[in-house]
């Protein structure tokens, strides 16, 4: 066979090959996409250039932001936002699927809450509304300048309240671990977990039981709202109740509640003992900015509680 000849059946043997791959990589990226799905927010695709996420509610707008790889709430005086809370609206965003599209008729009363996604420099990403978002079921979605409305796999429930967006301080203290309760001057400590307490100093266990009850508010703290020093006015608030408590591991917490007998707002204050553990230790290092110069509005029945409990 010419030399001639055998150059054209090369070349255009490798003119098919090439054509056959390129089918093939078609072909394989419409079945990904296909197998994937249709993600309800195309710039979840690239999950970090998201910075900001708006949630308007039926009740109210929600506002969170990253700043400096820290997310926080507008609304909460700019408090941080749940950690937890954040990385399940980041997957979320990042792997829900919009599906089939429904007729409107069945879904006429359905609430929506629009997800708006922008970037660092307030470039909107993407927008979506989501049917039924605060309830545990199924979610339908639909767009701006679209009738129709769309099942999806979105799974979380947006919640409508700004509480429900900031961090929560849950299981700060065991009250089987306290190992000392200082107010007013009274001053209880007990030797081992979950031992009678003694009046510092004296031999027999103390009577009073008083403090008991506040070992479950402590594990759980729960707070209405939170603001910055900057707009906390202590003066408003003439009444003070103080008071510490110590942990076997070493933690110390102060704690001081502002009253005018109508409302309680809390500061507290993370220190350690002289010998504290390493997880104590690491623990203070990476939630002090959670209480530095905050103050919370306490519950009315959990506020009176803490202020009014005695030694």
């Amino acid at each position: 066979m010419p030399a001639k000849s055998l150059k054209k059946i090369w070349i255009l043997a490798l003119i098919l090959g090439i054509t056959a791959i390129c089918c093939l990589f078609a072909a394989n990226q419409k079945l990904l996409k296909n197998t994937r799905g249709v993600l309800i927010f195309t710039a979840s695709e690239n999950i970090k250039d998201i910075k900001k996420i708006t949630i308007e509610t039926p009740s109210l707008p929600i506002t969170l932001y990253e700043d400096e790889g820290i997310w926080h709430v507008e609304q909460a005086d700019n408090y941080y936002a749940d950690f937890n809370k954040i990385q399940n609206l980041l997957s979320a965003v990042a792997n829900a699927k919009v599906g089939n599209a429904m007729t409107t008729d069945d879904k006429k009363d359905l609430s929506w809450t629009t997800v708006t996604l922008f970037d660092g420099k307030e470039h909107e990403l993407g927008k979506a509304m989501i049917g039924n978002a605060q309830q545990l079921e199924t979610h339908y979605v639909k767009y701006r300048d679209d009738d129709k409305i769309y099942m999806s796999t979105w799974g979380m429930q947006l919640p409508d309240t700004i509480q429900s967006w900031v961090a929560q301080h849950t299981r700060m203290i065991d009250g089987i671990n306290v190992s000392g309760i200082e107010k007013n001057d009274i001053n209880i400590v007990r030797d081992t977990q979950g031992g009678a307490f003694y009046k510092k100093g004296e031999k027999r266990p103390y009577s009073r039981f008083d403090y008991v009850k506040i070992f479950d508010i402590l594990a759980n703290l729960q707070y209405e709202k939170v603001l910055s020093s900057q707009e906390f006015d202590e003066t408003r608030y003439p009444y003070v109740s103080a008071m510490r408590i110590t942990t076997f591991d070493g933690l110390v917490t102060d704690w001081e509640i502002y009253s005018d007998y109508q409302e309680y707002w809390l500061k507290i204050k993370l220190s350690m003992t002289r010998l504290p553990l390493y997880q104590t230790k690491d623990y203070v290092e990476k939630n002090q900015f959670l209480f530095e110069d905050w103050w919370f509005k306490l519950p009315s029945d959990i506020g009176r509680v803490l202020f009014m409990m005695k030694l």
